[in-house]
């Protein structure tokens, strides 16, 4: 029989749900956060109930949610508002052409 290999959860786990828009201090991993709190390792045996009891994180690391790639999401959504931030500005300017700052 094979020994089961442990899986670390502090960073993996966190990254992937946060690579996802999942982070840390949401509410909705709020209890399995409490329960893995005083372990830094866990066997995969462990890790599947988890995902039993915590279908959205099930869902999260499947690839199973509304935005896909949320970086990327993220990223558009700042540049964007980034973007209307400077034209709203140039509108607001004294001086048209001029950059108000």
């Amino acid at each position: 029989m094979m020994r089961p290999m442990p899986l670390s959860l502090s960073r993996s786990l966190a990254q992937a749900l946060e690579s996802h828009g999942v982070r840390r201090s949401d509410p909705r991993i709020k209890k399995m956060a409490d329960e893995l709190k005083d372990e830094d390792v866990i066997f995969f045996e462990r890790f599947q109930e988890l995902l039993l009891d915590h279908a959205m994180v099930d869902r999260v690391l499947k690839g199973r949610v509304a935005i896909q790639d949320f970086r990327s999401f993220t990223d558009t959504v700042r540049d964007r508002a980034q973007g209307e931030s400077a034209s709203q500005r140039e509108r607001d300017s004294p001086i048209v052409g001029m950059p108000h700052r």
